[in-house]
């Protein structure tokens, strides 16, 4: 599930790996796939570590960011998992993250609350995105 964890090379970070800067081409591929989207409640936060338990039980989910994540969440907070484009969202929002375990893809015959067409936007300074 997990790639390697990468720390950036040079300051400031401009790679797409994941855990690193979101790229557009991720920002739109979150608009055709609403479907896999978790939600979840952060229980732990570790530095660039957060662990977060599935509101509909799936298990539990843990994601690796190069930046300092105590600054964007606190546990107890709810946050949105697309593990399979490996995107964290915290509000509005999004972080590209490396998903270091996590419970898989969304099984097709799940139903979400998510509407498709969902626009987001990236920030190509700060390597973050944002719904809207």
């Amino acid at each position: 599930m997990s790639d390697e964890i990468r720390d950036c090379k040079e300051q400031p970070c401009r790679y797409f790996w994941p855990g690193h800067n979101l790229n557009p081409i991720q920002a739109r591929m979150l608009r055709e796939s609403p479907e896999q989207w978790r939600d979840a409640t952060v229980i732990a936060v570790e530095w660039r570590t957060i662990t977060a338990e599935y509101v509909n039980g799936d298990g539990t989910v843990a994601v690796w960011h190069h930046r300092d994540l105590e600054r964007v969440v606190r546990p107890g907070e709810p946050v949105s998992i697309h593990e399979d484009l490996h995107v964290l969202q915290v509000g509005r929002q999004l972080l590209n993250v490396n998903v270091i375990f996590g419970a898989g893809p969304v099984p097709d015959h799940v139903v979400t609350d998510r509407a498709g067409g969902e626009v987001f936007i990236v920030d190509l300074g700060d390597g973050t995105g944002e719904s809207v």
